[in-house]
Order: structure tokens, then C-alpha cells, then sequence
């Protein structure tokens, strides 16, 4: 029988989201396997003709290609600048510095692309929806198989917080949270009350047992939330907001027995003990009891874990930046050694270097990487004080239309909505508190999906709306 060209066309909208998300914890495993047997190159070329093959897909089937050719000539011009910059530095790696380049363009581009398959089949929403729960699922099964074969991968050094075979704890841990407020509306517009309380189990089970703050505290932001939006939408569901009460409780009650609280404790202990040390440095030079903190007690107590910097930049340098903490929590903090790494190194950096940044190999420094976690700040040292407004003015682009769309519409907000926003605000908080999110294809393409599911919700659908109204 002969299978006509528009309805593989057909096959392949219907399903090309789906398909799309669920290949991301697959591949998430592949290159967990990679690093760990170092085979990473072939996992990278997979990504990159993933991503490729989808752009181009995307671009055929564009009506509007002169929105792809506007974007591509401003990321062009933007990679040109910056390498002005890092030429007149001396470049170290060109190749590596483009390849982080173009981890960093992936999201907006895979947002125009998802944007571009919504308009040709404005069906894709449930496929969404349907893929987190598939994902969870793929998840969990990935966890109990590493269990089971002897395999498991923790979170934490000690065993602490079940992590899976995934390679990067802070990315893993933003998509198993981001992902639970669609996860849920899918399961809640499947009207299957047993359904829901498993899609909230898998979920809460994912999120406490991770180990890491932003995990277990997604618990509460994702239940609440949902619940806000639901008492919004006057739904009357007792089995539903049951279910999200006793999750909340079950895990307040349990929360010292969680392996996020293990750690924290466990981090403070470590903290204290760095303190004790400190303590001794200053009793040593006998400045306990005095206000004035002598050069000695300074470079003694930097060197135990800022050693690096210290050689770099001088000890005077360093304190300033550090605001003359001479307090655990300040100078054995690891996210705060990265960012004031590249605070020192931008301020011996010139006009240029501030507005577009320096190349990836300038984070590394005695074989030591320091990449910050944080991707705002890791943003602006990369690409400069230009890069991050284009990456800002792009994710306001959809924050202006959601604001238009929710004053037009304040009343009807729906629970669809309200899920997609709420994971979507969630991912942003965790790219500045928490990090390894913007610049990492595996965690960025899940913003390009709310966005363009943003974009649909807050357009698309208020277009055909209004066209039948219109029509009647």
C-alpha cells in the first residue's frame, strides 16, 4: 500500500516532540558511559548532528525563514566580536572556544525551531506533557537497573542522594525538577485519579531522594504551585489536593532523613572544621583577640584553598575580592572560589573584553577548571556585558508576551499555563542560584521547549481563538 507524502509529513509532526524529549535522558546515559570510559567525542557529534538535523528540518519547513537568517547574522556578528577580543589576547583554543559557543546558542535556536514545529501542528502540547512522564519513567528505571547490576551513582561523595547515570548532579537535578509541573498537568487532564497520584510519587521520589536543595525544595514550589492553580481555576478535586498535602507533609516530615539534609549536614560539619583550622591560623599568630587581621593570618588561611588565586593575582587582590572574609563559608566555598577567579581575571581585562567577553581556556589555570556554576555570571565572563543583554532580551521577548497575554486574560489563567510558567521560572532561578543549566545542551533544550510552549499558549492558541470567533 502506498503511503502518500503528506501523511509521513503528518507522522512526523505528531510525533517529533515526543520523540525529541525522550531521547534526552538516553542520550543523558550514553554520555554519562562516554566520560566515564572517555569516549566523549562521539556522544559530542552525536548532539551536534542532532541539533543540525532539527535546524535544518526546521528551517524547510519555516514560512518565516527570514526570522532564522535575522537571528543566525546577529550570532554570527556577536562570535565575530568576540573573537576580535580573544585574538587580541592571544588565542589559546580556538576550536574548544567554539564548541562552548556553540553549546551557548543552542537554546535560542532550538527555541525557534520547536516554535516553527508548533505552527505547523499546534498539537504538540500533550506530547509534552506525555514525554516528561516517559522521561521519569526512563529515569527510575535507569536508577533501579545501576542498583541492580551493581552500578548506582551517587550524588554526594559517601552515597549520599541517588543521582543515576548522569554525569553532571546540578543539571540532572534541574531537569527532574523542572520537568514535574507538566508532568503533573498531564496526569490531572488525563482525569485518572490513581494516574495522578503515581505521576506525583515518581516525581516526589525523584526530587527528595537527589540529595540537592534545589531538588528537595522543588517539591514544595511545584505542589503549591500546582495547587495555586488549581484553587484558580475553581477545580474541586479532593483526591488531587489530598495528594499534594500529604506529599508536602510527608516530606516535611521526613526531611532530616533526606539525603539533602544529610549533606547540608555533613557541609557544615566540613565548614566547622575548616573554621577550627582557621581559628588555629589566627591563634598561631595571635590574633584572636584582635580586630586587625596581620598579612600572615591572611595568607595562611587563603592558601588552605585559594592557593591558586593567590599566586595569580597577589594576596591583596584576593582578600578584596573576598571582602576580607576570613570565615569558612566565604573562602572554602568552591562556587565562590570560581566566580571570584574570573572577578579578578575581568578586571585586568580591557573595554572589549567587558563587553564580549574572554575564550572558555581563560576559566582554566594550573590544570584546575574554574567555570563557574552559576550561569549568568559564567555568562557575562564568557561573552560579556553584550552576550548576556542578547540572552536576557531574548528570554524577555516571552516574558513581555506572557505579561500582554496574562493582562489580557487574568482570569482564565489556566493550569496548563500556570505548570509551563512554573517550570519555567523555576529553570531560571536554578541557572543563577544553582548553575549548569544555560550553556548545557542536555538542560537548555528544556527551556527552548517552554518557551515555545510559552509562545504557543500566549499566540498561537489566542490567534485561533480569535480567527474563530472571527469566523462565527
Amino acid at each position: 500500500m502506498k503511503i502518500s507524502k503528506d501523511k509521513i509529513l503528518s507522522f512526523n509532526y505528531n510525533y517529533m516532540m515526543f520523540i525529541i524529549l525522550i531521547i534526552q535522558p538516553i542520550l543523558d546515559i550514553v554520555s554519562y558511559f562516554a566520560v566515564k570510559y572517555d569516549y566523549t567525542s562521539y556522544t559530542t557529534i552525536i548532539r551536534m548532528i542532532f541539533f543540525m538535523g532539527i535546524t535544518l528540518y526546521s528551517f524547510y519547513i519555516s514560512k518565516r525563514k527570514k526570522i532564522y537568517i535575522g537571528i543566525s547574522g546577529v550570532i554570527a556578528i556577536f562570535w565575530i566580536l568576540h573573537m576580535v577580543g580573544c585574538w587580541k589576547n592571544g588565542y589559546q583554543s580556538i576550536p574548544q572556544d567554539i564548541a562552548m559557543y556553540l553549546r551557548t546558542i543552542q537554546m535560542p535556536i532550538f527555541t525557534l525551531n520547536f516554535i516553527t514545529i508548533f505552527e505547523k501542528e499546534q498539537k504538540y502540547t500533550w506530547e509534552i506533557e506525555k514525554a516528561y512522564v516517559t522521561n521519569y519513567i526512563i529515569i527510575i528505571s535507569s536508577i533501579i537497573l545501576s542498583f541492580l547490576i551493581g552500578m548506582p551513582e551517587y550524588t554526594y561523595y559517601g552515597g549520599i542522594g541517588i543521582k543515576g547515570w548522569f554525569a553532571v548532579g546540578n543539571s540532572q537535578s534541574c531537569i527532574v525538577s523542572i520537568m514535574a509541573p507538566l508532568g503533573m498537568c498531564f496526569a490531572y487532564r488525563k482525569k485518572n485519579k490513581i494516574l495522578f497520584c503515581a505521576t506525583l510519587l515518581l516525581e516526589c521520589v525523584n526530587m527528595y531522594f537527589f540529595g540537592t536543595r534545589v531538588a528537595f525544595f522543588s517539591i514544595y514550589i511545584v505542589c503549591i504551585s500546582f495547587a495555586f492553580f488549581l484553587v484558580w481555576n475553581k477545580k474541586k478535586d479532593i483526591t488531587v489536593y489530598g495528594s499534594l498535602f500529604i506529599a508536602l507533609v510527608v516530606c516535611s516530615l521526613f526531611y532530616k532523613y533526606s539525603p539533602c539534609y544529610v549533606n547540608q549536614f555533613k557541609t557544615n560539619e566540613s565548614f566547622s572544621e575548616w573554621n577550627n583550622e582557621i581559628s588555629k591560623i589566627k591563634e598561631d599568630n595571635k590574633q584572636q583577640d584582635q580586630g586587625k587581621i596581620d598579612k600572615k593570618t591572611y595568607l595562611e588561611t587563603y592558601n588552605l584553598y585559594c592557593e591558586d588565586l593567590v599566586k595569580k593575582y597577589g594576596l591583596e587582590k584576593v582578600i578584596k575580592k573576598y571582602n576580607y572574609s576570613t570565615d569558612s563559608s566565604d573562602v572554602i566555598s568552591n562556587r565562590k572560589l570560581k566566580i571570584n577567579y574570573n572577578k579578578l581575571n575581568m578586571d585586568e581585562k580591557g573595554i572589549w573584553e567587558h563587553a564580549f567577553g574572554y575564550e572558555y581556556m581563560e576559566f582554566i589555570y594550573n590544570g584546575t577548571i574554574y567555570d563557574p556554576e552559576n550561569d549568568f555570571p559564567a555568562l557575562y565572563f564568557q561573552y560579556g556585558y553584550v552576550g548576556v543583554a542578547l540572552y536576557i532580551i531574548f528570554i524577555l521577548y516571552f516574558a513581555i508576551i506572557t505579561i500582554k497575554y496574562l493582562l489580557q486574560n487574568w482570569s482564565v489563567i489556566s493550569i496548563e499555563l500556570g505548570s509551563v510558567g512554573t517550570s519555567l521560572i523555576l529553570m531560571l532561578g536554578i541557572a543563577q542560584y544553582s548553575g549548569n543549566v544555560l550553556r548545557r545542551p542536555n538542560v537548555s533544550i528544556y527551556l527552548s521547549v517552554m518557551l515555545a510552549y510559552i509562545y504557543y499558549l500566549c499566540k498561537m492558541e489566542t490567534n485561533v481563538r480569535e480567527k474563530d470567533v472571527n469566523e462565527q
